[in-house]
């Protein structure tokens, strides 16, 4: 019998920080900066009103909200750079670097990582997410919905900076799972990003018959239908046996009866870079509490906010979507939409019930690896 320590155990992560994926995290950086650049000056340089004026008033909708705070936090990131400055009169002036960059930037075709694409895509799109329109419809509208979403899914799977985290996931889970039997619970599971990984682990395969069901759930019939058809295709037939597929609104959890929302029906509960764009993340933190059996874990993956500079690059794409701007904000708990800092997850936590819990990767490292993720204990 194991004792509470060893329940507890951290899950190692420090082999996913190698040479590969330091040249994949500068990538994204890279063209992220560029990304930016090329955004304010096709888009926003001839805008000669003061900071903050030139922002408008924030719209009370959510889906009026990406516009208004994708201007926001793209200004504040090159004015953290130091790309802009403001004048005394609060017109932002460009620095020397700025000015001399090209507004087209043939780089941005040259990825080694078809992840990127959809970044790549922004900035001949801003126009439509500066009027209001999502960021992945318009892509869509530009490039085909079809394209669109195999670049969705290829940026879910496969971009560097990401691995860790969905990594550090499959890893929790199969410690859970060679300590025996248990019932999984994937909110927000999409195209199955976790379980991609996790196949490719022997140590999971071989704990698959630990698994009694895995609720893969998803609120959008199309990843939805994506994720099921990839696991048909290449997990084999002993975990097929044991997943369920379902749509699931997770903001609905708390008024939901169904067989995993049940008080201690489950005895892992998985949320793949999704919880931080739920309505009312206080309550369902309370409920997932709830719903996990005395010694279930939560675990969930997301990006620690930082200051401008340094996170945009973490957002850059996120920050166009109106879903990241869903969330309902709860002060002290939660203050910002989209990505939180870690000191607000970890009030979000605590007030939830949640008082024992390990961050990947370690605090102090956030700054230069700020996409992680954080494994709860009841």
């Amino acid at each position: 019998m194991q004792n509470a320590a060893q329940m507890r155990e951290r899950v190692e992560i420090q082999d996913l920080y190698d040479e590969s994926f330091v040249r994949g995290a500068e990538e994204a950086k890279r063209l992220a900066e560029r990304v930016a650049r090329q955004v304010y000056l096709r888009h926003l340089v001839h805008d000669r009103r003061p900071y903050p004026a030139l922002l408008g008033e924030e719209p009370e909708a959510s889906t009026g909200r990406s516009a208004y705070h994708f201007k926001k936090r793209l200004l504040d990131y090159l004015i953290d750079k130091g790309d802009l400055v403001a004048r005394d009169d609060g017109v932002l002036e460009m620095s020397a670097e700025l000015a001399q960059t090209p507004i087209a930037d043939e780089d941005t075709t040259k990825l080694s990582c078809e992840g990127f694409v959809l970044l790549a895509h922004l900035p001949d799109v801003v126009e439509a997410v500066l009027s209001g329109v999502d960021g992945f419809v318009a892509i869509g509208q530009r490039h085909g919905m079809g394209a669109a979403l195999d670049h969705w899914v290829s940026a879910m799977v496969e971009i560097p900076v990401r691995v860790p985290g969905i990594v550090m996931t499959a890893r929790a889970l199969t410690q859970r799972l060679e300590r025996g039997p248990c019932v999984v619970l994937e909110g927000g599971a999409g195209v199955g990003a976790v379980l991609r990984h996790a196949l490719a682990l022997p140590r999971f395969r071989e704990a698959i018959p630990n698994i009694e069901q895995y609720h893969f759930t998803e609120i959008s019939p199309i990843l939805l239908s994506m994720g099921r058809n990839w696991l048909r295709t290449h997990a084999p037939p002993e975990l097929m046996r044991r997943m369920r597929f379902e749509i699931h609104d997770l903001d609905r959890t708390p008024q939901q009866n169904l067989p995993y929302t049940q008080n201690e029906s489950v005895d892992v509960i998985i949320l793949e870079f999704v919880l931080y764009d739920l309505m009312n993340l206080h309550d369902v933190l309370v409920t997932f509490r709830k719903m996990l059996k005395p010694g279930g874990i939560l675990i969930f993956t997301m990006a620690y906010r930082q200051r401008p500079s340094v996170f945009f690059p973490a957002e850059i794409l996120q920050s166009t979507l109106h879903s990241y701007y869903r969330a309902k904000l709860d002060p002290p708990r939660r203050i910002h939409y989209g990505y939180l800092t870690l000191e607000e997850w970890q009030l979000s936590l605590r007030d939830a019930g949640f008082v024992d819990y390990h961050v990947y990767p370690e605090p102090e490292r956030h700054p230069e690896l700020p996409l992680g993720g954080i494994v709860a204990f009841k």
